[in-house]
């Protein structure tokens, strides 16, 4: 048994499960140990002075009061809720949806169906398209510093429509504005068109934003209790703040996949097991790509890779550098809303460890005196060994 909850497990990039030819040392990995005990340090720092306001996205109370005070409204008589304005976070929210869609949720009877629409052009089809069905819409319209799509205009032709065709109090009860505290679109439909609106943090990467009002809003309406989602957050929060290496997983996962990306001639994918994290997998991939300026393709269950345990395993990553393919699974015995929040979180903090180091190289060479390893003796079906379990 694995335990409850997301685990890391990375005994397969090591000797003892793929030989010498492909794989981490011990000797290496205390290498790790001492430059990525740095970048966790640093990630903390740039935390505490403001610089990686998705930390803090699990913790903040009133947004998730706001979501869910927001969210009641929308549902009464909502078919279609349309998000406006993601742009390069599309795949993140698309990879969410993927994911609690199998899952039980408050209303899954009366679930809306999900628009994701990154244009002003876009909208404009929709508006067209479902022209005498808009009564039953509503409106989260995203407005982030890296996000341009939403302008005012957009915003204004839309409210002024729903507002010609049912009334000033419908548009007003059908559209919220997602955006910084302090931006003009925020300023616009608050207080001179009186619709209600969730606050951004200052300075959020989209990168980031998968456990933000923008994404947790879809979501709520659609009766999923994102207080769970966000619970796993902190409860990932917990381990992945730890200065330990060892006991770090995102530091851990981090290290691996920046250790075989300074190996010559590896190739990196991230095999899905579980179809419903096909998506998320693409999303992964794709920061990480452009955090460290690596390629990480998603592949759907290959079968590749040195899976030697039973578990269930969300996503394999793996390392093709020979013959033999290490790798590294998360796993989860469970793959329910609190599980979903620990998933995020790590893939993120991650990213922003690996972010730290992308510019630096690692020598991945053995010393010469080490001679051929003699601990390769394969992991049996079904055994677990709990010193690489975090």
């Amino acid at each position: 048994m694995v335990g409850a909850g997301l685990r890391y497990y990375y005994k397969n990039v090591t000797c003892g499960a793929v030989g010498d030819d492909c794989c981490i040392i011990d000797e290496q990995f205390a290498q790790l140990e001492t430059t990525f005990s740095s970048a966790i340090s640093q990630i903390n720092k740039n935390r505490n002075d403001n610089l990686a306001p998705f930390r803090d996205l699990p913790y903040n109370q009133y947004t998730l009061e706001s979501v869910n005070s927001i969210a009641r409204e929308f549902r009464k008589g909502c078919r279609r809720f349309v998000v406006v304005g993601i742009e390069r976070s599309l795949l993140g929210h698309l990879a969410i949806e993927n994911l609690v869609k199998n899952l039980a949720s408050d209303n899954n009877s009366e679930q809306p169906e999900l628009f994701f629409i990154e244009t002003t052009s876009g909208l404009a089809e929709f508006l067209k398209t479902h022209q005498n069905e808009l009564e039953s819409a509503r409106f989260n319209f995203i407005a982030t510093s890296q996000n341009s799509a939403v302008s005012q205009p957009t915003f204004i032709e839309t409210f002024n429509l729903l507002e010609k065709k049912y009334s000033q109090k419908h548009a007003q009860a059908s559209i919220v504005v997602t955006a910084g505290f302090n931006d003009e679109i925020t300023k616009l439909a608050t207080q001179e068109y009186g619709c209600k609106n969730l606050v951004l943090p200052n300075n959020l990467d989209v990168k980031y934003d998968l456990l933000s009002a923008s994404v947790l809003l879809s979501f709520c309406v659609c009766g999923y209790d994102i207080e769970q989602i966000l619970s796993g957050a902190r409860a990932m929060d917990t381990k992945v703040s730890g200065e330990s290496f060892y006991k770090n997983p995102a530091a851990i996962n981090a290290a691996v996949i920046w250790f075989f990306c300074n190996k010559t001639n590896t190739e990196v994918f991230l095999n899905t097991l579980d179809s419903k994290a096909e998506i998320f997998a693409k999303w992964y991939g794709e920061v990480m790509r452009e955090s460290m300026n690596i390629e990480i393709s998603p592949k759907a269950n290959s079968g590749d890779g040195q899976t030697n345990f039973a578990g269930n395993v969300l996503l394999d990553t793996v390392f093709c550098c020979g013959e033999l393919k290490p790798s590294a699974q998360l796993i989860v015995e469970e793959l329910d809303l609190f599980a979903i929040g620990q998933l995020i979180y790590f893939c993120e903090v991650s990213v922003s460890i690996a972010k730290e180091l992308s510019k630096s190289k690692f020598d991945t060479s053995k010393p010469q005196d080490l001679g051929s390893s003699k601990q390769f003796e394969k992991t049996a079906q079904h055994e677990i060994d709990d010193k690489y379990l975090v």
